[in-house]
């Protein structure tokens, strides 16, 4: 998407390949975050206020670009690896969470 600046038919170009499932759920952790659950909003929560940010995160899915399911740990992996992006696998966190 970074190219598409250089498209003509921009809107036409992003409208075909951009993909949604359209909503955004509001989530609320549980009390006692990771102790409590170990679920994907608790995670995101207890990163925030591990890096002393306000305990507030909006997460997604991944999706795989030729399934449309989610995107497989390793695929996750390999695209956090080609962008230079940090990748956080969440039993990491939770075994940090339970000395910290």
């Amino acid at each position: 998407m970074a190219n598409l600046h250089k498209i003509e038919n921009k809107r036409n170009k992003f409208v075909s390949s951009f993909k949604t499932p359209g909503h955004v759920p509001m989530l609320i952790a549980s009390k006692g975050l990771l102790a409590n659950r170990q679920g994907h909003t608790e995670m995101s929560v207890y990163l925030a206020q591990v890096a002393e940010l306000t305990p507030v995160t909006a997460i997604c899915e991944m999706m795989d670009a030729e399934t449309y399911s989610a995107l497989s740990f390793e695929k996750a992996q390999k695209y956090a690896k080609q962008n230079a992006i940090p990748l956080i696998d969440g039993k990491e966190l939770i075994e940090y969470a339970k000395v910290h």
